[in-house]
């Protein structure tokens, strides 16, 4: 099994996990929380896209839950935003929220950093496995799905 621990893109993505749950926690602390949790959240995605390919331990997640702060919602404003769910289909807009896109990112990623933080190898493919498997699906959708609301907060196009 390849030493995960060690690998430059693991550590990175670790790094910038552990700031999203920062930001996401204390929320209060940042100025110019649409602009900062736009970056943070693109830095999420373009580690998660290089990390690498593992097969998963046997160690189970146990999953993590998370309630957004009020702070949150008052940094972001208007939660709710329109999107199109398939961009290769001809369908209606549906509605997205960004608290929803922020919390299921928050869930996705912390729960993986516990077993990261156990530090045994099984704990540490299930934890890598994880990362890649949720970002490359449901975190991934919630994710790109905020970028573009929070984008025009940052911008000061809406709110």
């Amino acid at each position: 099994m390849e030493n995960l621990r060690d690998n430059a893109v693991v550590q990175a993505f670790v790094k910038e996990v552990r700031a999203y749950i920062e930001l996401i926690e204390a929320p209060k602390a940042v100025e110019d929380f649409p602009r900062v949790c736009a970056t943070q959240l693109a830095r999420l995605y373009e580690l998660s896209m290089r990390l690498p390919e593992t097969d998963p331990g046997e160690t189970k997640e146990s999953g993590v839950h998370v309630k957004l702060s009020a702070e949150i919602e008052r940094a972001v404003g208007d939660q709710a935003y329109w999107m199109v769910f398939d961009p290769f289909e001809d369908e209606a807009p549906v509605a997205g929220s960004i608290y929803e896109d922020l919390s299921s990112v928050y869930e996705d990623v912390a729960g993986p950093l516990a077993l990261f933080d156990r530090g045994d190898d099984d704990a540490l493919h299930t934890a890598v496995w994880l990362w890649r498997f949720n970002m490359e699906s449901h975190a991934g959708r919630h994710l790109i799905g905020a970028l573009l609301p929070l984008h025009e907060r940052a911008t000061g196009r809406r709110g």
